[in-house]
């Protein structure tokens, strides 16, 4: 079987995965110490620093804004990129200050924010934002340690630590929660696919190693059929299927993906009643999945209740790690 290399793409920063299942007492004392790391990204004016809580802060990323809003700091949030779509009523009214590739730093600059958030990979934006006199975080996000890292940060940064402690113990808590209800079941094989060339099963996206969704298919009790890919995010096609032969395809149509659930069901259906490949599919149109927030316990437990649906009974839970007002 081949990989499709000239079609592969792969994600910036790929890192080895860390536990992000700690201890109890581990994670409280790694937690004072990454809030205490967390202020060598800042980059600050002083009044951002030493004159209480930030007031205007521009989240560079759906994730980074998602945590802020989880963390009771939507008032605070004056700008956001395009693509971020959650909490659909608290993002209404704010502004857009473009694409998280192609942000308008003229945009940002006429918010005065006293705090921009980036992602630990847009180090070259960080610095002409710095060089401009503003203070910069800048977080990691390529895991679920990462996340989980992040939101102490962040909650560090903009006087909310003890919430966002909380927001992290019940993450982790979840997440437990869900690891050991599957952790006595066969590792089942499962594929997710995050995108797609066209409506046939030409070129697939799928997830590869040194991923969030890689460690949530482990979490979840399920078997990445496309670990050893040689990058994050292989090109597939149908010769990988039946070479990987998974039992549980996932794919991920989210907008603003053009294609629907109808679209994607239909492009399986012909290969599945041919009968080479024997699995369940499922297709999600949330946004959730790639988004590296709060919401990655909902995508970890509708992965558990699509790869174990022995247990979905017990997985079953309408809160959300989220409080958001």
């Amino acid at each position: 079987m081949e990989w499709a290399k000239r079609g592969g793409v792969t994600s910036p920063g790929q890192q080895q995965q860390s536990h992000i299942l700690a201890a109890p007492i581990a994670t409280a004392i790694l937690s004072t110490v990454i809030a205490v790391l967390g202020l060598h990204f800042m980059h600050a004016r002083p009044k951002s620093l030493h004159h209480g809580r930030p007031t205007r802060i521009v989240a560079m990323s759906p994730g980074i804004a998602e945590i802020l809003f989880a963390l009771q700091m939507g008032p605070q949030v004056a700008g956001i990129t395009d693509n971020t779509t959650y909490p659909p009523r608290a993002i209404v009214h704010k502004t857009r200050i473009g694409g998280f590739f192609s942000p308008s730093f003229e945009r940002i600059l006429t918010l005065d924010p006293d705090l921009v958030v980036c992602r630990s990979d847009q180090r070259e934006l960080a610095e002409k934002l710095r060089d401009s006199g503003l203070s910069v975080l800048r977080v990691p996000d390529k895991s679920l340690a990462d996340v989980l890292t992040s939101i102490i940060i962040i909650g560090s940064s903009v006087g909310q630590s003890r919430r966002a402690k909380a927001l992290s113990d019940r993450m982790r808590a979840e997440l437990n929660q869900i690891r050991r209800l599957v952790s006595k079941r066969p590792l089942v094989p499962t594929l997710i696919i995050v995108g797609r060339a066209d409506a046939t099963l030409r070129s697939l996206y799928g997830v590869g190693r040194h991923t969030v969704l890689d460690r949530l298919i482990t979490l979840a009790g399920g078997r990445n059929v496309l670990a050893q890919a040689p990058v994050s995010y292989p090109v597939i096609n149908k010769e990988a299927l039946l070479h990987n032969k998974p039992k549980v395809v996932i794919e991920i149509s989210a907008p603003p993906s053009p294609w629907s659930i109808a679209d994607v069901e239909k492009s399986w259906r012909g290969f599945f009643e041919t009968g080479s490949l024997a699995c369940r599919l499922h297709v999600s149109r949330q946004t959730y999945w790639l988004v590296p927030g709060p919401r990655l316990v909902d995508a970890a437990r509708q992965l558990a209740v699509w790869i174990h649906p022995e247990v979905a009974e017990r997985l079953r839970n309408p809160t959300s790690p989220q409080s958001v007002p």
